[in-house]
């Protein structure tokens, strides 16, 4: 084993622990090879000893803690270029990039009810979401004639009925009682219109 692969020391932080030879005839361990001569926890395998010394979490926390505020800020300058070409803040991006989430919330909730459910994903395309609604005009155009045809025939009928009202009216006498014939001739008038025989 290298001292190359192993960490500084983790209480004085110099370089150039070693690798020891078993110190209780059966285990191997890590020491710091300067003045503090810290001794690492020790293992029957020597590879295990070497990440006994290595394993610092502390130090790996407070790294990966760094490496992600890096990252953070590098993001920032990314989209700082994009969204402030002059420079910004970081607080005038992050309300920048809020918008934009914001924006693709309500454009979510947009798509779904335009397209009655069918639609709810803010990447579809444009083309698609204007498919749904024009299939959904073109069916909602076919159910109001339907239901204009549906109006014509109720009216028709009712002033075929409002015709046979005053017939009928007219045929009353004026005591209000209807004559022998009339409703011999009423039935006759009804079968003439809806085809039937007299």
């Amino acid at each position: 084993m290298s001292e190359a692969e192993l960490k500084p020391c983790p209480f004085c932080g110099r370089s150039g622990a070693i690798l020891d030879e078993p110190l209780n005839e059966d285990e191997y361990g890590c020491f710091c090879n300067a003045l503090c001569g810290a001794i690492g926890p020790c293992d029957e395998d020597g590879e295990k000893a070497v990440e006994f010394w290595n394993t610092r979490p502390i130090e790996d926390a407070l790294l990966k803690r760094a490496e992600a505020a890096e990252a953070r800020i590098h993001g920032a300058e990314f989209w700082a270029n994009f969204v402030y070409p002059d420079g910004a803040s970081p607080e005038e991006i992050q309300n920048e990039l809020m918008d934009y989430h914001q924006y693709l919330d309500d454009t979510t909730k947009v798509y779904y009810h335009i397209s009655g459910g069918k639609i709810s994903k803010p990447n579809t395309m444009a083309f698609e979401l204007i498919s749904i609604y024009d299939d959904e005009i073109t069916s909602l155009e076919s159910r109001a004639e339907a239901a204009d045809a549906q109006v014509a025939a109720l009216t028709a009928a009712l002033a075929a009925a409002n015709e046979d009202a005053a017939r009928l009216a007219s045929v009353l006498s004026d005591d209000g009682k209807l004559p022998p014939n009339a409703k011999r001739l009423s039935l006759a008038a009804h079968r003439a219109r809806v085809g039937g025989t007299s």
